[in-house]
């Protein structure tokens, strides 16, 4: 594997930390200039070869009213690629109007919703369509227009959504994830005892071939001060199960075995590290992906991402059709202060 090496200064310039007092907008965000190299030549003709530099927007703006009852949010996303015209998009990750009253709340409007408890895939989470020009992971996620009503009681919180509609590609000119019309029941459960973190996610779908049942298991044990120091080191381990057929859109998480490690270094520049790899226990198909990241000064953050896929099946379609596709990052970044968001 090739040594990769990219760099990317995030900047916020004009963008001064507001007091998050009621009745007072609170305006943050970021701004970032990126640039993204890849490891292996492109498997198919048009992909770019050379380094790839994009400049991103992600300004936040909130506001809440004196009695807490009222609250905007506003969250613009924008990229614009200077190699690659089909990375450049714009979203609205949040838009909305939410108020909050004795026991329930109501939200409408453009919104992201996280459902999960495991790393490093998330079945239950169906809320949001997947932004898949940003990454492969499918952890950045498209704003939802949805109408939300939260009820709380003694027994927990009931959840009811209403989304009216979502962007799909009808033209055939590009490719992007389809959502068809499912049935879906999922689960999500986390046990805490003592420094384990035991995880489960599973579902049960109709819609996508033959119904089909997936699940995710494992655990997270974290070693609190570690060699006497200030730093906790976690250990991570999940199984991956998926029993679709050939007539559901293929996954790369059939079967599939995720061995990783957390370590954060709890000093005062926040320095953390997350590195692990994703193995098929068919074919040894093989992921791998590290993510570090550390604070200089009061508000410069370094981050260090890279991805890669080795020992790809050739006869395996989900992961051959990336597997040239491995990359590696680093950010400069320049944050604003945040709001209190709960």
């Amino acid at each position: 594997m090739k040594p990769i090496y990219s760099i990317a200064l995030w900047l916020l310039p004009g963008l001064a930390a507001s007091s998050a007092l009621a009745e007072t907008p609170d305006l943050s965000g970021f701004a970032a200039v990126e640039t993204r190299l890849f490891s292996r030549r492109p498997a198919f003709v048009g992909q770019e070869t050379e380094p790839q530099i994009s400049w991103v927007l992600n300004p936040e703006l909130r506001y809440r009213t004196a009695d807490r009852a009222h609250q905007l949010s506003l969250m613009p996303y924008l990229r614009l690629d200077g190699t690659d015209d089909k990375r450049t998009h714009a979203d609205v990750r949040e838009a909305y109007w939410r108020y909050a009253g004795n026991g329930w709340q109501v939200l409408a409007g453009a919104n992201i919703v996280f459902w999960g408890v495991t790393e490093f895939r998330h079945l239950v989470d169906v809320i949001n369509q997947t932004d898949g020009v940003e990454d492969i992971d499918e952890e950045d996620k498209l704003g939802q227009p949805m109408l939300q009503f939260n009820l709380q009681g003694d027994l927990g919180e009931l959840q009811l959504f209403l989304l009216p509609t979502f962007r799909v590609n009808e033209t055939g000119t590009a490719l992007i994830p389809t959502y068809e019309l499912i049935h879906q029941a999922g689960t999500d459960i986390q046990l805490t005892h003592n420094a384990w973190l035991w995880k489960f996610e599973g579902i049960f779908r109709e819609g996508h071939g033959d119904a089909f049942g997936a699940l995710v298991s494992g655990f997270e044990y974290t070693r609190y001060q570690l060699l006497g120091t200030a730093a906790d080191l976690g250990l991570l381990m999940e199984f991956h199960l998926d029993e679709r057929d050939a007539d559901a859109p293929p996954t790369l998480f059939d079967n599939d075995l995720f061995l990783g490690s957390r370590l954060a270094l709890n000093d005062i520049q926040d320095a953390s590290l997350l590195a692990g790899a994703v193995v098929d226990s068919s074919n040894q198909s093989t992921s791998l992906f590290v993510e570090a990241q550390r604070r200089f000064g009061d508000q410069w953050v370094a981050e260090v991402q890279g991805r890669f896929l080795t020992h790809v099946d050739a006869n395996d379609p989900a992961a051959a059709a990336v597997a040239r596709s491995g990359f590696s990052a680093r950010n400069d970044t320049l944050f604003c202060s945040r709001s209190d968001r709960a």
